[in-house]
Protein backbone atom coordinates (compact mmCIF):
# COMPACT_ATOMS: atom_id res chain seq x y z
CA UNK A 1 0.00 0.00 0.00
CA UNK A 2 2.82 2.44 0.73
CA UNK A 3 3.73 2.60 -2.97
CA UNK A 4 0.31 3.98 -3.92
CA UNK A 5 -0.09 7.69 -4.57
CA UNK A 6 -2.15 9.79 -2.19
CA UNK A 7 -5.02 9.89 -4.69
CA UNK A 8 -4.95 6.12 -5.12
CA UNK A 9 -4.97 5.63 -1.35
CA UNK A 10 -7.80 8.12 -0.93
CA UNK A 11 -9.89 6.38 -3.59
CA UNK A 12 -9.13 3.00 -2.04
CA UNK A 13 -10.18 4.40 1.33
CA UNK A 14 -13.43 5.66 -0.20
CA UNK A 15 -14.23 2.08 -1.19
CA UNK A 16 -13.93 1.04 2.48
CA UNK A 17 -10.32 -0.12 2.81
CA UNK A 18 -9.12 0.48 6.39
CA UNK A 19 -5.51 -0.25 5.45
CA UNK A 20 -5.58 2.73 3.07
CA UNK A 21 -6.94 4.87 5.91
CA UNK A 22 -4.06 3.74 8.15
CA UNK A 23 -1.50 4.43 5.43
CA UNK A 24 -2.78 7.99 4.88
CA UNK A 25 -2.86 8.52 8.64
CA UNK A 26 0.75 7.35 9.02
CA UNK A 27 1.89 9.31 5.97
CA UNK A 28 0.56 12.66 7.21
CA UNK A 29 0.27 12.36 10.99
CA UNK A 30 3.52 14.17 11.86
CA UNK A 31 2.89 17.10 9.49
CA UNK A 32 -0.72 17.43 10.62
CA UNK A 33 0.23 17.28 14.31
CA UNK A 34 2.91 19.93 13.84
CA UNK A 35 0.45 22.23 12.07
CA UNK A 36 -2.27 21.42 14.61
CA UNK A 37 0.03 22.45 17.44
CA UNK A 38 0.39 25.91 15.91
CA UNK A 39 -3.34 26.38 15.76
CA UNK A 40 -4.47 24.76 19.02
CA UNK A 41 -1.30 25.26 21.04
CA UNK A 42 -2.22 22.02 22.80
CA UNK A 43 -0.90 18.59 21.75
CA UNK A 44 -3.94 16.76 23.11
CA UNK A 45 -6.39 18.87 21.12
CA UNK A 46 -4.25 18.54 17.98
CA UNK A 47 -4.03 14.76 18.33
CA UNK A 48 -7.74 14.40 19.11
CA UNK A 49 -8.72 16.49 16.10
CA UNK A 50 -6.47 14.48 13.79
CA UNK A 51 -8.03 11.24 15.03
CA UNK A 52 -11.54 12.69 14.74
CA UNK A 53 -10.75 13.87 11.21
CA UNK A 54 -9.67 10.42 10.06
CA UNK A 55 -12.68 8.80 11.76
CA UNK A 56 -14.94 11.28 10.01
CA UNK A 57 -13.26 10.62 6.65
CA UNK A 58 -13.79 6.90 7.03
CA UNK A 59 -17.38 7.20 8.22
CA UNK A 60 -18.27 9.72 5.49
CA UNK A 61 -16.23 7.98 2.77
CA UNK A 62 -19.23 7.26 0.56
CA UNK A 63 -20.22 10.94 0.57
CA UNK A 64 -16.75 12.39 -0.02
CA UNK A 65 -16.13 14.17 -3.29
CA UNK A 66 -13.09 13.42 -5.39
CA UNK A 67 -9.98 15.13 -4.08
CA UNK A 68 -7.25 16.50 -6.33
CA UNK A 69 -4.65 16.97 -3.60
CA UNK A 70 -4.98 14.83 -0.48
CA UNK A 71 -2.40 16.75 1.58
CA UNK A 72 -4.15 20.07 0.96
CA UNK A 73 -7.52 18.48 1.75
CA UNK A 74 -6.23 17.10 5.06
CA UNK A 75 -4.63 20.41 6.12
CA UNK A 76 -7.81 22.33 5.27
CA UNK A 77 -10.08 19.87 7.06
CA UNK A 78 -7.82 19.77 10.12
CA UNK A 79 -7.62 23.58 10.29
CA UNK A 80 -11.43 23.85 10.24
CA UNK A 81 -11.84 21.09 12.79
CA UNK A 82 -9.25 22.64 15.13
CA UNK A 83 -10.77 26.08 14.97
CA UNK A 84 -14.23 24.63 15.67
CA UNK A 85 -12.82 22.57 18.53
CA UNK A 86 -10.88 25.41 20.07
CA UNK A 87 -13.92 27.64 19.70
CA UNK A 88 -16.08 25.15 21.58
CA UNK A 89 -13.57 24.68 24.39
CA UNK A 90 -12.37 28.24 24.82
CA UNK A 91 -15.11 30.47 23.40
CA UNK A 92 -14.60 33.45 25.68
CA UNK A 93 -10.80 33.31 25.56
CA UNK A 94 -10.87 33.12 21.77
CA UNK A 95 -13.10 36.17 21.48
CA UNK A 96 -10.65 38.14 23.58
CA UNK A 97 -7.58 37.00 21.65
CA UNK A 98 -9.25 36.82 18.20
CA UNK A 99 -7.53 33.50 17.48
CA UNK A 100 -10.44 32.36 15.31
CA UNK A 101 -9.53 35.00 12.73
CA UNK A 102 -5.82 34.22 12.62
CA UNK A 103 -3.34 31.56 13.55
CA UNK A 104 -0.47 32.70 15.72
CA UNK A 105 2.44 30.67 14.38
CA UNK A 106 5.78 31.14 16.06
CA UNK A 107 8.78 29.62 14.33
CA UNK A 108 11.24 27.64 16.40
CA UNK A 109 14.82 26.62 15.69
CA UNK A 110 13.58 23.08 15.10
CA UNK A 111 11.47 24.24 12.15
CA UNK A 112 14.50 25.65 10.39
CA UNK A 113 16.79 22.76 11.27
CA UNK A 114 14.35 20.35 9.60
CA UNK A 115 14.01 22.53 6.49
CA UNK A 116 17.55 23.72 5.87
CA UNK A 117 20.94 23.52 7.41
CA UNK A 118 22.04 27.01 8.41
CA UNK A 119 24.44 28.16 11.00
CA UNK A 120 22.95 28.65 14.45
CA UNK A 121 23.40 32.41 14.29
CA UNK A 122 21.68 32.66 10.91
CA UNK A 123 18.85 30.44 12.14
CA UNK A 124 18.23 32.64 15.16
CA UNK A 125 18.27 35.79 13.02
CA UNK A 126 15.88 34.22 10.53
CA UNK A 127 13.55 33.08 13.32
CA UNK A 128 13.50 36.62 14.67
CA UNK A 129 12.70 38.00 11.22
CA UNK A 130 9.95 35.40 10.69
CA UNK A 131 8.38 36.07 14.07
CA UNK A 132 8.29 39.80 13.27
CA UNK A 133 5.87 39.09 10.39
CA UNK A 134 2.12 39.40 10.80
CA UNK A 135 0.27 36.24 11.84
CA UNK A 136 -1.23 35.65 8.38
CA UNK A 137 2.11 36.16 6.58
CA UNK A 138 3.77 33.73 9.01
CA UNK A 139 1.05 31.17 8.38
CA UNK A 140 1.36 31.50 4.59
CA UNK A 141 5.15 31.18 4.74
CA UNK A 142 4.86 28.20 7.09
CA UNK A 143 2.49 26.37 4.77
CA UNK A 144 4.50 27.20 1.63
CA UNK A 145 8.07 26.67 2.76
CA UNK A 146 7.75 24.27 5.68
CA UNK A 147 4.96 22.06 4.30
CA UNK A 148 5.49 22.53 0.55
CA UNK A 149 1.90 23.48 -0.22
CA UNK A 150 1.24 25.35 -3.45
CA UNK A 151 -0.27 28.82 -3.34
CA UNK A 152 -3.59 27.37 -4.55
CA UNK A 153 -3.54 24.85 -1.71
CA UNK A 154 -2.66 27.57 0.79
CA UNK A 155 -5.56 29.69 -0.43
CA UNK A 156 -7.90 26.75 0.26
CA UNK A 157 -6.40 26.08 3.71
CA UNK A 158 -6.50 29.74 4.77
CA UNK A 159 -9.80 30.57 3.05
CA UNK A 160 -8.40 33.46 1.02
CA UNK A 161 -7.77 34.10 -2.67
CA UNK A 162 -4.68 32.81 -4.45
CA UNK A 163 -3.65 36.40 -5.23
CA UNK A 164 -3.82 37.30 -1.54
CA UNK A 165 -1.55 34.34 -0.75
CA UNK A 166 0.92 35.46 -3.41
CA UNK A 167 0.85 39.01 -2.03
CA UNK A 168 1.38 37.83 1.55
CA UNK A 169 4.30 35.58 0.54
CA UNK A 170 5.89 38.37 -1.49
CA UNK A 171 5.46 40.96 1.26
CA UNK A 172 6.65 38.56 3.96
CA UNK A 173 9.80 37.60 2.04
CA UNK A 174 10.44 41.23 1.17
CA UNK A 175 10.18 42.14 4.86
CA UNK A 176 12.58 39.32 5.81
CA UNK A 177 15.09 40.46 3.17
CA UNK A 178 15.02 43.96 4.68
CA UNK A 179 16.04 42.67 8.13
CA UNK A 180 19.39 44.41 8.59
CA UNK A 181 20.86 41.93 11.06
CA UNK A 182 20.02 38.99 8.80
CA UNK A 183 21.35 40.81 5.74
CA UNK A 184 24.60 41.41 7.58
CA UNK A 185 24.95 37.70 8.35
CA UNK A 186 24.25 36.64 4.79
CA UNK A 187 26.54 39.13 3.08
Amino acid sequence: MNKLTDIQLFNTLKSGNKIALGELFNRYYDDLKHYGMYIANDPTIAEDCIQELFIYIFEARSRLADVKNVKSYLFTALRRRLIENVDKRKAQELRNQKIVQHVDIKFTPQDLIESREHTKLTNLALIKALNNLSDRKREAIYLRYFNSLTTNEISLVMGISNQTVLNMLYQGLKQIRKDEYLRGLLS
